[in-house]
């Protein structure tokens, strides 16, 4: 399959060799399948008006359109790129196969999975999406839930609004973040961008992700914890941002969190099912650790989720990513990428195959 715009018109030689032709003269059909609120939100400056390294035929799809008609919307305009966003109805099997032009799906959101078949990668074809750009932001909301743990901010919400009243007699005293001991379960741009954001307060930070090299943690300055359980077992807080794959579905069962510490606090920005469910409402309803959660097993998280009312447990409805204002870095991005892909190179934030396979 085409992997960039340069190779529109390659040809094979009589030996077989490919041969690079001139950048094609004729503008290449781009269909921008975004929402109006997610194009608004992405590219306020409007993406069609950017600059770009060869002639481009916008086309845009409609607000609302049924499966039928996005087949027939593929067909007709047989787009060599999309620039696609949550909106965008997913590309499986058949919908590539109404335009076999299409080389490259510029997304704007993070993960792709849902949205097109690992086949159409493996088969050539170039998907980017936000990378790690939102890291940053996934990294300040894990610090906010972190405070707000340590601060027992839900239990003095729910005191003050719902009981209207003042402090709990006899409830444990707040914490503070400063000095305390932070295990990071995961290693990728998130924990990174933790790393940084916990250096003000000095603490005592180490890590575990199972297939990241010793090596890796030294380079930015983090001890690699002797196991999973060992993570959990000897720090006063644990923020898990770690990836959902078949290694980490679960591996968070009832026996390692029954290591935590009375007081301890359990953050996850990462992935729901990488805690074993059963076993976290079991530990929330004990009221023993406090609970900040962005990310759960089942989302939305059910209204009759055990986890909800309780004054040891803040709840997100996911939302640890880009914030208002980081939405237009992120188009940003995206722009990187298909000015990158158009003008014959790689995009900054491809998906490879292994990263495709540990999306959600």
């Amino acid at each position: 399959m085409i992997s960039s715009a340069s190779d529109l018109h390659s040809g094979l030689s009589a030996s077989g060799a490919t041969m690079k032709a001139p950048a094609p003269e004729r503008p290449v059909p781009v269909l921008v399948a975004l929402s109006s609120a997610e194009r608004a939100r992405f590219f306020p400056d409007d993406l069609t008006r950017a600059d770009y390294p060869v002639a481009i035929d916008w086309h845009t799809m409609p607000e609302k359109l049924s499966a039928p008609e996005w087949a027939a919307l593929l067909s007709r305009i047989d787009p060599e790129v999309i620039v696609g966003g949550w909106k965008m109805p997913p590309l499986a099997g058949e919908m590539v196969g109404r335009c076999p032009s299409l080389r490259y799906l510029c997304y704007v959101a993070g993960s792709v999975r849902k949205k097109v078949d690992r086949s159409f990668i493996e088969r050539g074809g170039v998907v980017s999406n936000w990378g790690d750009a939102v890291a940053p932001s996934v990294a300040e909301c894990a610090l906010m839930l972190t405070l707000m743990c340590l601060r027992q901010a839900t239990r003095f919400a729910l005191d003050l609004h719902v009981d209207r009243g003042w402090r709990t007699p006899g409830a444990p005293l707040p914490l503070g973040l400063y000095r305390r001991k932070v295990g990071i379960h995961g290693f990728g741009a998130v924990a990174r961008a933790l790393l940084r954001l916990l250096a003000p307060f000095g603490a005592q930070i180490e890590a575990f992700s199972e297939p990241v090299p010793e090596t890796v943690f030294a380079a930015h300055g983090v001890r690699k914890a002797a196991s999973l359980a060992a993570l959990y077992r000897e720090n006063d807080v644990v923020i898990v941002v770690e990836a959902l794959t078949p290694l980490t579905r679960g591996s968070v069962d009832a026996a390692i969190l029954a290591g935590l510490r009375p007081g301890a606090v359990l953050v996850n920005v990462g992935r729901g099912p990488i805690i074993d469910d059963p076993a976290l409402e079991k530990l929330a309803a004990r009221g023993e650790v406090q609970i900040g959660l962005d990310v759960f097993a089942t989302e939305p998280l059910p209204p009759a989720s055990p986890l909800r009312g309780l004054r040891n447990v803040t709840l997100l409805p996911h939302t640890a990513g880009p914030t208002i204002d980081w939405y237009p870095l992120c188009g940003r991005r995206a722009l990187d990428n298909l000015r990158a892909w158009l003008a014959g190179g790689t995009p900054p934030d491809a998906v490879s195959l292994q990263r495709y396979d540990v999306s959600t």
